[in-house]
């Protein structure tokens, strides 16, 4: 690694808060990695160990055991940290129950877990066909449990991905503990299914096989699990006959569905003895046809059947008990052959796994298939992002979003409307504090990409110390909150007298393109000098919002009222030297203006209106009119809303006012003031990047990717901003993820009081 090191700047030192968001994070992803990777030849555990069968951790440069390195068995592009396993096959095995290896493992019921890996089958070996990955046995029976995700023995030579997901019901006494479990998904059909080009256009996954036929036995109890979220539309059910859907030709007999199909829905079916012996699986979507495979009913009917099938009602009362437990051993075996072990499927050949991978899912990807991200060592969805400057003022990953790359990404997140965020202690962590350590200076600097501007307000940042549950209450606690709105960075940041000093940039951020925002405060400064904000190191107009003013010279002129016949229409207008009174007032999102002074407009016999004007508000969305018969204004004098700021003129004549007063005072839903002279800085605050999570549900988190966040206890100079901006070195990561996340990336690091860098904390430059 070659460190560069640029000019000392006394701002590094004043780095209160620094979230490095680059590179891959493997702690904390969408899933809670439940194993650790053994070392050396340690191996899985193997049973029996005595049968010849063997299994062998490999390594990247040496040869341990005879058996090759990555490079000699398989080719590749491999890291060091990279952990394959060889599975040889020899003759003479004839145990096929209990030669297996794989791992122990408590399942909690009614959790979700997604495992991966990568497989690579030996191109001299015997064995074709499709065959499953992974398989889960309960200890407390020692029945096979499940069996999923397949790979094809036909594509020798390649290494195959293969991602999946296991769910175990939480509801046990609906079946028996000897239950065997499938995985349904949907998806769009392909030359796979046994239906492709015939009815619906979608069908069912048993496992990761379409239209798969599955074979089941009279007695037994079979569990197919619905909670991959592409099952939202497509209820399982029996049917008799392969073009049936819509719940047509329905086989009910022994069968019952529980739950939501897409969520946490299944379907369990009791096969009788006097089913018949071919049925079919297919959705309940209306008009659906073809969308599963074959059912195979296997066994024979008789007398002695059918009194086993009465001890397969009393395991299933032993069940019932079984309800109340929350979790339950498993053992997980990677093992293709369980069960199939026969001279021509394991004379010669070998199986390579890589980077095996069992997680249990964060409850936000509950319903769905999730990819993995392989590591060495177990880890926590509580894993976080280290405060860079040693402060301690670590944040969490629980609710975090990830790309199929394991990359933080915010956006939308599965089973929630509050998006990705990574939080301090909003969520987790809730006795942690943080403190910028200034109410006066404070500078905010963002690198971030937004792909996507779905709501109103995307937020970058939000701190509150008004909290309920897990949520903020809008627009209390002293709010400071950083959100791009239609292209455009607005800040708004709260005193301890309520009062709000908030503003806008012009509409420079585009969606796809990667910014540096830097939003720099002090508040002992002048009135239009206290917040600069700069756009990839370039200072950008700033309209700060205040409490809108009434328009300025409310004048009238009278105006004779008449067109084509005019007689009566003149005698609607204001009466003859008659005297009203009126006032003027602006409003915008926030709120209405004070009222202007009132004025007298006194009319004549020959002219019967009121021609109104005044001048413009230009940050106004429009104007409230009033008028009154004497110079006190009653709740009934509302006479027009202007809705256009540009019109600037009004005919009265003599229209009928409304419900509605002109106010002493602007009534706003936020004090806006251009000269806050403190701000908040609560210790006791929640921080959140990412979204402003808020009791309503509003959604209005940011979608994209946030790289870097670096918070100062001082405003920064244009100098700083700029300095801070190029030493990040923008022409060399460009604007694509996949260059800024590369092996070789050049990018600033701000050190704070850590006496890393000496006592100066300059700006530092890593070549990585």
């Amino acid at each position: 690694m070659q460190k560069v090191y640029g000019s000392l700047d006394s701002a590094a030192s004043s780095c209160v808060l620094l979230y490095d968001f680059f590179g891959n994070s493997y702690e904390g992803e969408p899933t809670v990695n439940l194993f650790t990777q053994p070392t050396g030849n340690a191996g899985f555990i193997i049973k029996p160990a005595d049968t010849g069968r063997h299994f062998y951790k490999l390594d990247y440069y040496n040869n341990n055991f005879g058996q090759g390195t990555f490079f000699d068995n398989a080719t590749g592009d491999y890291k060091t940290t990279d952990s394959i396993y060889k599975y040889n096959y020899v003759s003479g095995q004839t145990d096929s129950i209990s030669n297996r290896h794989g791992f122990q493992i408590k399942i909690t019921r009614g959790e979700t877990y997604s495992y991966s890996t990568e497989v690579y089958v030996a191109t001299g070996h015997p064995r074709t066909g499709i065959a499953p990955v992974v398989s889960l046995t309960p200890n407390l029976t020692g029945s096979f449990a499940t069996v999923t995700g397949y790979y094809d023995f036909d594509k020798k030579g390649t290494w195959q991905t293969i991602s999946d997901k296991i769910y175990v019901p939480s509801v046990t006494n609906n079946f028996g503990g000897n239950a065997i479990f499938y995985e349904v998904s949907v998806a769009l059909k392909t030359s796979q299914h046994p239906y492709y080009a015939t009815g619906s256009s979608d069908g069912f996954l048993i496992g990761n096989v379409q239209g798969r036929a599955v074979n089941l036995y009279k007695g037994a109890t079979y569990v197919f699990l619905q909670s991959n979220l592409s099952n939202i539309n497509d209820e399982f059910y029996l049917s008799t006959t392969a073009n049936s859907g819509g719940g047509s030709n329905a086989y009910s007999n022994g069968f019952s569905y529980y739950g939501n199909e897409g969520f946490d829905g299944y379907a369990i079916f009791t096969v009788p003895y006097d089913s018949p012996s071919v049925l079919y699986y297919n959705s309940r979507r209306a008009s659906s046809s073809y969308f599963g495979g074959k059912v195979n009913i296997l066994g024979g009917y008789n007398a002695g059947n059918t009194g086993n099938s009465g001890n397969v009602g009393s395991s299933g009362s032993s069940g019932s008990s079984g309800a109340t437990t929350t979790s339950e051993s498993y053992s997980v075996c990677f093992d293709p052959t369980r069960g199939q072990l026969t001279p021509a499927n394991l004379n010669g050949g070998y199986i390579l796994y890589k980077n095996m991978q069992f997680e249990k899912n964060k409850k936000m990807f509950a319903g769905v298939v999730h990819p993995t991200q392989f590591t060495s060592s177990s880890r926590s969805p509580f894993g976080r992002f280290i405060d860079a400057t040693g402060g301690d003022n670590n944040s969490n990953l629980a609710n975090a979003m990830f790309d199929s790359n394991a990359y933080i990404l915010f956006g939308n997140r599965t089973n929630t409307n509050e998006g990705g965020l990574v939080d301090i202690n909003l969520k987790y962590n809730k006795t942690k504090t943080f403190s910028i350590g200034s109410a006066a200076t404070q500078t905010y600097d963002f690198w971030f990409k937004q792909t996507a501007a779905s709501f109103e307000k995307a937020y970058l940042f939000s701190r509150s110390s008004s909290v309920e549950g897990d949520y903020f209450v809008e627009n209390e606690g002293y709010p400071q909150l950083i959100f791009i709105q239609d292209g455009r960075v607005y800040f708004r940041f709260t005193s301890p007298s309520s009062e709000v000093l908030s503003g806008f940039t012009d509409q420079l951020i585009n969606v796809g393109s990667l910014y540096n925002v830097t939003v720099t405060v002090n508040t002992y400064l002048a009135v239009g000098l206290k917040v600069n904000i700069y756009v990839n190191g370039k200072e950008a107009a700033v309209t700060i919002l205040t409490t809108l003013q009434p328009p300025s010279n409310l004048n009238f002129t009278t105006q004779r009222l008449y067109s084509g016949n005019v007689g009566n229409i003149g005698n609607l207008g204001v009466g003859a030297n008659n005297t009203s009174f009126y006032c003027i007032s602006s409003f915008d999102a926030n709120g209405e203006s004070k009222a202007s002074n009132p004025i007298a407009a006194v009319n004549d016999l020959a002219s019967k209106g009121v021609n109104l004007s005044w001048s413009i508000v230009d940050n106004a969305f429009g104007y409230y009119i009033y008028r009154s018969a004497s110079p006190v204004f009653g709740n009934y004098s509302l006479l027009t809303t202007v809705n256009n700021k540009a019109v600037l003129n009004f005919l009265d004549a003599s229209l009928t006012t409304q419900a509605g007063f002109p106010k002493p005072n602007a009534k706003y839903n936020y004090k806006y003031s251009e000269n806050v002279s403190l701000l908040v800085d609560n210790a006791a605050a929640k921080v959140c990047f990412g979204s402003y999570p808020i009791t309503s549900f509003v959604p209005n988190y940011f979608e994209g990717y946030i790289y870097k966040v670096a918070i100062y206890n001082t405003k920064l100079t244009s100098v700083q901003a700029n300095r801070n901006y190029n030493s990040f070195l923008y022409k060399y990561i460009s604007e694509d993820p996949d260059t800024i996340y590369s092996y070789r990336k050049q990018r600033s690091v701000i050190t704070g009081n850590t006496g890393t860098t000496g006592s100066a904390g300059s700006f530092r430059k890593v070549l990585e």
